[in-house]
């Protein structure tokens, strides 16, 4: 009995999916798969740089944990927490381990594992947006289409918990009556999980509630005349159970930063990273805003936004509709904390990278576009009536998003960074012979001294602790100003028994250098200038940016060194130096200090 109710089940899912036009959308994902799976099959290593690459910053974490470290480490510095959300570094990690797969294989074909879960949330997500099948079959396609390959898996799985968290979201807020229903359970849970995959999907988390419950409870007051107390209790009963899990959830990250930091940012990176806010006026936001919109960079991307701003209409025209209002709300809330800067750099000299946050405008947008391919499909039955119009419609959308899924592709494979990981010249293969002495002849108590550049890269390929790392990706909440003019003192001091003294206290046992030691001077804060002078280090006071990858960076007054003579040559123990060699000449060297 049980295998003819599965088989009707199937039968009916079946025969569901293969009818026009859902088999077209449903070919068109199987391509998309094909394409995915093309940029990344060449792959011989990360398409991201190892000096200063947020992908390999990402695989920081993961080598980490692989290496045997503590979940909740960071794996720059030694002794401290992880800084950023980490669930989908630990998962990573996990299936590394299980499969047996190297890890830099894992990371490569990761997203092509999250696209089917992207399309069969987008399919439910459309279908609770429009109550269309066919519209949800076609917005399967809308999370590739708007990105077609994000290598960068910490952001993707966060945003793919946001769509659930979106899904039992607007279920519970259809829903006034009950105070504990499976629907806020999973609410909750993804909520919380989204939280654990990456700062931007919390603050995109953030904005959702925080808009959401602000307009919503005005919308209630003012047009619908219900009393405060009335509305307060009906928000209540809607959001507590689930906001208490996802709370409880998140806080297996934010613990420590909560309760042992206690967001003492020593480390402002909100600061240092991203464009200059101070030169970011309303009209930077208006454009961010509008590109969404209006898109002329290709024919498909341009209708794209057309049916965007088509989606905004139906929107407003059923505002009555909780969907439809919530939309709009996410909208507003994501264009607002795109802005913030707008209010708090004046009040409180405070912002947070208003560029990375822009990236949340992208979610009601694809809202957007969704409820656009219902307002088309909408408009046709009403002016023609005619279901050789409708089909046309959907056909027309397959070419549309074929063309769009084309452009993307041909961009992708184009990409700089996608080209670099194809090859395999000279430098990937010294890195990855570094990569493998560091992992066998080195263990999880070690910690190594060089610049920030190249520390960031020997955390990135092997996890391995440092004295300091570029600021804009090390933890916020470390004394990072106080290692760079440390970590400097110990390179270049001429006193070397103060060298000594910080060696021992930063438990160094290795010192790198390569290219970068002598090609990129060390920044220091202006208030160690001082303990500089002591050690007789030269330096150049210049305005310099601490974000070396934004071209329009803030710049701050800082005491730029040079390199020098590294007086810290003295203290290594010759008799155990690593080189490593690009056609017999010196790419890098590791020095072990005497013990």
């Amino acid at each position: 009995m049980h295998n003819n109710r599965f088989k009707i089940k199937l039968h009916s899912i079946l025969k569901e999916t293969f009818v026009f036009p859902n088999y077209l959308f449903l070919a068109l994902i199987v391509i998309i798969l094909g394409l995915q799976i093309y940029l990344v099959s060449d792959l011989k290593n990360l398409p991201s740089p190892p000096y200063g690459g947020d992908l390999y910053r990402e695989r920081a974490f993961t080598q980490h944990y692989l290496n045997g470290e503590p979940i909740y480490s960071d794996p720059y510095i030694e002794g401290e927490y992880a800084f950023y959300p980490n669930l989908s570094y630990i998962l990573l990690a996990g299936l590394t381990f299980l499969t047996g797969w190297s890890l830099d294989k894992i990371i490569i074909y990761f997203p092509i594992f999250l696209t089917p879960l992207f399309c069969i949330v987008m399919y439910f997500l459309a279908k609770e947006l429009t109550t269309d099948k066919q519209i949800a079959w076609a917005a399967a396609l809308t999370y590739a289409l708007f990105n077609l390959l994000n290598m960068k898996y910490s952001s993707n799985l966060g945003f793919l918990f946001i769509l659930l968290f979106i899904i039992f979201y607007i279920k519970i807020l259809k829903n006034e009556q009950s105070w504990i229903t499976k629907e806020k359970i999973l609410a909750g849970i993804f909520m919380g999980l989204a939280s654990l995959s990456h700062y931007t999907s919390f603050f995109i988390v953030l904005c959702i509630l925080s808009t959401s419950l602000f307009m919503e409870s005005i919308y209630q007051l003012v047009i619908k005349k219900k009393g405060f107390w009335e509305v307060i209790k009906i928000k209540i009963k809607q959001h507590l159970i689930f906001c208490l899990i996802g709370l409880i959830v998140s806080l297996i990250f934010f613990y420590p930063i909560i309760f042992i930091y206690k967001f003492n940012t020593l480390n402002p990176t909100n600061i240092y990273a991203g464009q200059d806010t101070d030169t970011l006026g309303i009209s930077w936001l208006f454009s961010v805003v509008t590109s969404f919109f209006i898109n002329t960079s290709s024919i498909p991307s341009f209708f794209i936004g057309v049916l965007a701003i088509g989606g905004l209409i139906l929107t407003i025209m059923n505002f009555n509709k909780i969907e439809m209002r919530l939309t709009i709300f996410l909208l507003v809330g994501a264009i607002a904390m795109t802005g913030h800067y707008l209010i708090t750099k004046p009040l409180f000299n405070f912002s947070i990278v208003p560029g990375n946050l822009a990236v949340s405008i992208v979610l009601p947008v694809m809202l957007l576009f969704i409820i656009g391919l219902l307002f088309v499909k909408l408009l046709l039955k009403k002016t023609i009536s005619n279901n050789v119009a409708i089909t046309i419609f959907f056909i027309v959308l397959f070419l549309l998003l074929s063309a769009k899924t084309y452009t993307e592709f041909k961009n992708m494979n184009n990409d700089r960074w996608i080209i670099y990981g194809r090859s395999n010249d000279q430098s990937i293969k010294v890195i990855n012979e570094m990569q493998d002495w560091i992992l066998k002849n080195t263990d999880n108590n070690d910690v190594f001294l060089s610049n920030d550049e190249s520390s960031f890269m020997i955390t990135g390929i092997s996890g391995r602790n440092v004295v300091f790392t570029r600021r804009v990706h090390a933890s916020a909440y470390v004394d990072m100003e106080k290692r760079y003019a440390d970590g400097v003192m110990m390179m270049y001091c001429k006193n070397t028994s103060l060298s000594k003294e910080l060696l021992k206290k930063y438990n160094v046992t290795y010192f790198y250098i390569d290219g970068a030691t002598y090609q990129s001077p060390i920044i220091v804060n202006i208030s160690y200038v001082k303990d500089l002078e002591k050690c007789n280090i030269s330096y150049i006071i210049q305005d310099v940016p601490l974000d070396p990858s934004i071209a329009m960076a803030k710049k701050f007054t800082s005491a730029v060194v040079p390199a020098q003579n590294l007086t810290i040559i003295e203290l290594v123990d010759d008799s155990k130096i690593k080189t490593f060699f690009i056609e017999n000449n010196v790419y890098s060297i590791i020095y072990p200090i005497k013990s």
